[in-house]
């Protein structure tokens, strides 16, 4: 009657089929259907090019995102949680420099959504499809998956004019479903077109994610440094101005490194010899 070749693609399973009526179209139809029903995506967290992607144990209180950026993410993990796939289309851009807490937030919103489909993009995911059907692939998927929160990372690294029409065209079009979060990470706002932003109805928010001010270090150094004196605190604040929230993070973790390995002591002393081996690095 037929004849069937399946074949084992980057993107999935290639099947091929060859028949001399009919059949192969219903069998076809057949396989589209059964295939729609089983979506073996739909609530998972995965990279485009196929990784699924584990959840983490971070919360809210392991990102120090201004009070202005923090409420606009957890608004969009409350309406996705809430309204599922029936949500009004939403867009978000966030930009900044590295390591101020993008990526983390973006984690953190995946964290807190379970059970919606999560899907990361970034310059490898175009290995194979290239950005423009990479950028294609990823909207139908978030389409026949939602609810979706779609994430494009690093933007600035790979996307030109012939990706941001498509980007403009897709999520103008895609505004005919629901249930799908756009968010677009990028370090340099300025590569990111006005037409791109400008249009209601494609991005709701516009977060600029800055350095950690002295209070947010403060707290970060709370949280990851407990052990230290108040004075080394307050003296470790002042000398990291200008460090992102990575910076710090790492200046913690070194800090605790060499207290276990070297048994430097107190945590006060192990701090001072972390900030003097990150100064020179930065």
């Amino acid at each position: 009657k037929l004849v069937a070749r399946v074949e084992a693609e980057w993107r999935g399973i290639a099947i091929t089929i060859y028949a001399k009526d009919a059949l192969g179209d219903e069998f076809q139809e057949w396989i589209q259907t059964r295939a729609d029903s089983l979506n073996y995506y739909k609530g998972e967290a995965f990279s485009l090019s196929g990784e699924f992607l584990d959840a983490t144990d971070e919360t809210w209180d392991d990102v120090f995102l201004t009070p202005t950026n923090e409420a606009a993410l957890k608004r969009i993990a409350t309406l996705v949680n809430t309204k599922g796939a029936a949500m009004e289309n939403r867009g978000v851009i966030l930009t900044g420099l590295p390591g101020t807490g993008k990526t983390l937030g973006v984690r953190i919103l995946r964290n807190e959504t379970p059970g919606v489909t999560f899907i990361w993009v970034s310059a490898r995911d175009f290995y194979r499809s290239g950005a423009f059907g990479g950028i294609d692939q990823a909207f139908q998927i978030a389409k026949d998956c939602a609810p979706s929160i779609l994430v494009f990372e690093d933007v600035d690294n790979w996307i030109g004019r012939g990706e941001i029409d498509l980007l403009k065209t897709t999520m103008d079009g895609v505004g005919r479903s629901k249930g799908i979060v756009t968010i677009l990470t990028t370090n340099d706002p300025e590569h990111v077109p006005p037409a791109l932003i400008d249009r209601p109805g494609r991005f709701h928010d516009v977060l600029k994610v800055d350095l950690p001010d002295a209070s947010a270090r403060t707290r970060m150094l709370a949280r990851w440094a407990p052990e230290l004196t108040p004075d080394i605190a307050k003296a470790t604040v002042t000398a990291t101005d200008g460090y992102s929230g990575a910076h710090v993070r790492e200046l913690a973790r070194f800090a605790g490194i060499i207290r276990e390995q070297e048994g430097i002591e107190p945590a006060d002393k192990a701090m001072e010899l972390a900030l003097v081996k990150l100064r020179e690095q930065r």
